[in-house]
């Protein structure tokens, strides 16, 4: 049959291949608990099927499935082999990946797979092999289901239409939606697969999901200016930038630069969620944009930044494992500047890359290690030359993108599992991504990059999945300000963290976090309209 085709088949309690499972004390009431372009594509016409639910036990009746022990029944040696435990596969639902919906709950779910419509959706399939299972156990009156080859169906999933997979065959390319508020994904994941409501038994799964781990990647970090001000003058302390909630866009005012609007943020509650994304996560990157002396000078105003050292600090609370020191303003305090940054960020423990005493030790990566993995963690400046290390003189990594291959192939071969570039590229104020960019980012994927966490332009721009030596890479060109005080527009408040989960070396799912500097000075987590007008922008801008 043709890969797009949605199959036919008729369910009956015979030739169950899995068989959902649910905790005892939830038990069977479900309702109370490839392409890598991220391009939507049209799902093809869905053929209707007949269901036939498995008979159930009466009220009254004793499942053969669980017996009473018989305490005349012989137990097991000493000796003797233990049981195997029954391994266990999730079931995930999956919308497109630039869909709005993140949750659904275990009510709409069971509506869906009755036949019904919600708000959201008015269809669901089922990946092949998976029907049976939910029909048999639940014992719905369904008249008609789909099922379809588990990659056809991620690859057009279109509005409306809800899809149910094996995480064992879960895309990055679609979007996995947590259940009654429950995640299997990203840093706020549940810790204990077994919490999830949707559980298969499969003795042919291999898949551990305690071997999952996270990166949140957040972009330009500028602790000059009005977080100076507010952290150190308003004797709020270094956490304070880091310790925002969430967040709403409740209007827009004039003016930023020339004519341009602002956004007037409201916070929400939920003091902590921004911080919890970089912390509760395995690892967490972000481009901090200057230099941290220890003679340092506070700038109210203008282009020149250096950060007090103590504001260093609140990196350490808020779980940031390492910081790119490659970008246009590094050398803002001149040789010693970057030098006393690498010393600075030593003393609170957070690693960096992109900038050292000469070009060797600028383009050495950070060694990071999660989930069993070791991470290198590269950074290059492609802005401004004349804070360019050199064999000499202190200063960042240049984005000579020769030198930047060989860098990455160099940390293959001295074992990284993973590698991250952190490039600092592109045109300020624009979400043009120039040819250059997507070249270099090509070739940084085909030398072994990862990752690709781009920054520089001051405001979101789009993304893209790349086939890469090992699985989908990821590519953001940038990430926006995550915590810097300019007021040019509306689009300089506003940023986005990106929360990519592993299974291992292979990305599994990535996960796009707004975020709103409120005050100009603290981050926070961007809700409501606000929220999907920053993915929407994300979404034009990808190519």
């Amino acid at each position: 049959m043709s890969p797009h085709t949605y199959a036919s088949f008729s369910f009956s309690s015979q030739g169950i291949k899995r068989a959902l499972f649910i905790p005892l004390l939830v038990g069977l009431a479900l309702a109370g608990c490839g392409a890598l372009n991220l391009a939507p594509t049209t799902s093809p016409e869905a053929s209707s099927v007949a269901v036939t639910p498995a008979p159930r036990p009466s009220p009254g009746a004793t499942s053969s499935a669980t017996p009473s022990p018989d305490p005349t029944a012989p137990t097991a040696s000493a000796g003797s082999a233990a049981p195997t435990a029954p391994a266990f596969s999730a079931l995930v639902p999956v919308v497109n990946f630039w869909s709005p919906v993140r949750d659904i709950s275990s009510v709409d779910l069971r509506t869906l797979l009755s036949g019904g419509k919600t708000k959201d959706f008015s269809q669901i399939v089922v990946a092949q092999g998976e029907g049976q299972a939910l029909v048999d156990l639940l014992g719905l009156q369904i008249d008609s289901l789909t099922e379809m080859p588990a990659t056809a169906l991620q690859s057009s999933l279109r509005a409306g239409v809800l899809g149910l997979v094996a995480i064992e065959d879960l895309s990055p390319a679609v979007s996995a939606l947590s259940v009654d508020g429950r995640s299997l994904f990203g840093y706020s994941r549940i810790s204990d697969l077994g919490h999830w409501p949707l559980l298969v038994p499969d003795a042919g799964s291999s898949f551990d999901y305690g071997a999952l781990w996270t990166l949140a990647g957040g972009g330009d970090v500028n602790l000059d200016r009005a977080i100076y001000e507010a952290a150190v003058v308003g004797g709020r302390g270094p956490d304070y930038p880091w310790s925002g909630g969430t967040s709403v866009i409740s209007g827009y005012t004039c003016c930023g630069y020339g004519s341009n609007t602002l956004a007037v943020g409201r916070a929400t509650g939920n003091a902590g969620a921004f911080r919890a994304v970089f912390a509760d996560s395995d690892i967490a990157l972000v481009n901090l944009e200057g230099p941290a002396p220890n003679k340092y000078s506070y700038h109210p105003d203008g282009f020149t930044f250096t950060f007090d050292p103590a504001l260093l600090a609140g990196l350490s609370y808020a779980g940031i494992s390492a910081v790119g020191l490659a970008n246009n303003h590094i050398r803002n305090a001149g040789s010693t500047g970057v030098l006393d940054t690498i010393d600075n960020l030593d003393k609170v423990g957070v690693a960096h890359a992109g900038a050292g005493a000469n070009l060797a030790a600028a383009q050495t990566p950070a060694w990071l290690s999660a989930g069993g993995e070791r991470i290198a963690f590269l950074s290059f400046d492609a802005i401004a030359s004349v804070n360019w290390a050199t064999p000499q003189v202190p200063g960042a990594a240049p984005l000579d993108i020769g030198a930047v291959l060989a860098d990455i192939r160099a940390a293959r071969a001295g074992g990284a599992d993973i590698v991250v570039v952190m490039p600092h590229w592109g045109t300020e104020y624009s979400t043009a991504i120039s040819a250059t960019q997507k070249s270099q980012a090509a070739a940084m994927v085909a030398a072994g990059a990862d990752v690709v966490l781009g920054s520089h332009s001051h405001w979101v721009n789009g993304i893209s999945l790349v086939p890469g030596t090992d699985g989908t890479a990821f590519v953001d060109y940038s990430l926006g300000d995550l915590i810097f005080d300019l007021n040019y527009d509306a689009r300089t408040q506003e940023a986005v963290i990106v929360d990519l989960t592993f299974d291992g070396t292979r990305l599994l799912q990535v996960q796009l976090v707004p975020t709103l500097l409120l005050n100009y000075s603290v981050g926070s987590l961007l809700t409501g309209a606000g929220s999907q007008a920053v993915l929407d922008d994300i979404q034009r801008a990808s190519p």
